[in-house]
């Protein structure tokens, strides 16, 4: 089943897993450091406690906190768009192996399961 594709506790997938690891580690540090740097300054004291809540759930803020979560979602937002900007703008240094990797797995899974390729990347690369 696609639904399954890259889920199966194996050798097969446990290589392909290191493998993607191994040539994908640069690209996910030009598309995935700087964010993440910037949200540990912006949301945390030199110390390490979180300054800014950003919790969504009703059931897990005190009950003064719940008028902030509208702007907590606007603000989980705002931290998403900067985090997906920066993905994209890291495009560029996917390695060519990475890039055979997911056009040949595009390729297959194409074949067994048309419409799913898209999804099959998308679980590969959540690996």
């Amino acid at each position: 089943q696609e639904t399954t594709l890259f889920r199966l506790n194996c050798p097969a997938t446990a290589m392909f897993s290191a493998y993607a690891k191994s040539i994908g580690l640069e690209y996910l540090w030009k598309a995935l450091a700087a964010p993440i740097w910037e949200l540990q300054w912006q949301y945390t004291t030199e110390g390490g406690n979180i300054i800014s809540n950003l919790e969504l759930d009703p059931e897990k803020v005190s009950e003064g906190e719940r008028e902030f979560l509208d702007a907590n979602s606007y603000q989980i937002l705002m931290v998403l768009s900067k985090i997906f900007e920066s993905i994209q703008r890291a495009t560029n240094s996917v390695s060519p192996y990475m890039r055979k990797v997911l056009a040949g797995m595009r390729t297959e899974v194409s074949r067994k399961f048309p419409d799913s390729d898209k999804e099959a990347i998308g679980a590969f690369l959540f690996l």
